[in-house]
C-alpha cells in the first residue's frame, strides 16, 4: 500500500469538550438501533434544523453527546444525569464493521474514551464519526 493511499484512509478528527443544555422536549428525536459486531446499541438521535445532528449514547451514569461543529470539529458533552429522552420514531441500522478508515480522534474526547476505557463505547464513537459526519 502506497504512503499516499495509507493517508486516505487515515480520519482525524478534533475534539472539543462543550457545555451544553438540552432541550429534551424536542419532536426531531429518533431512537436507534445500532448492531456493531453482533451487539445493539441504542442510540437516540436529535434531528437539528441549523447544524449537524445531535448523538445520545447512554453511558453507565448518564450519557455522551456527540454533534459536529461547522469547522468539522467534533463537539462533546458529557452528563452525569440519567438520559431523559423520548424518541418519536425508532429507526435500524445494521453495520458489520465499524469503518474502513483509521480513525484518530483528538483532544478531550480521546482521553474521556481512553480513560472510560470502554472498547464498545469507542466503536461507537468511531462508527459515527466516520458514517455521520
Amino acid at each position: 500500500m502506497s504512503e499516499v493511499q495509507k493517508e486516505e484512509e487515515k480520519l482525524e478528527v478534533n475534539s472539543i469538550y462543550f457545555q451544553h443544555g438540552d432541550d429534551t422536549s424536542s419532536k426531531r428525536i429518533k431512537l436507534f438501533l445500532l448492531i456493531l459486531e453482533n451487539k445493539e446499541h441504542f442510540i437516540f438521535i436529535k434531528e437539528r434544523i441549523n447544524g449537524s445532528d445531535m448523538y445520545y449514547i447512554p453511558l453507565y451514569r448518564g450519557y455522551l453527546k456527540i454533534w459536529q461543529d461547522r469547522k468539522k470539529n467534533i463537539l462533546f458533552y458529557i452528563s452525569q444525569e440519567p438520559l431523559r429522552l423520548f424518541a418519536n420514531e425508532i429507526m435500524f441500522w445494521d453495520t458489520y464493521s465499524v469503518c474502513d478508515k483509521e480513525i484518530e480522534i483528538k483532544g478531550p474526547l480521546a482521553k474521556f474514551l481512553e480513560h472510560n476505557n470502554d472498547d464498545e463505547l469507542e466503536k461507537i464513537v468511531k462508527y459515527l464519526v466516520c458514517n455521520k459526519f
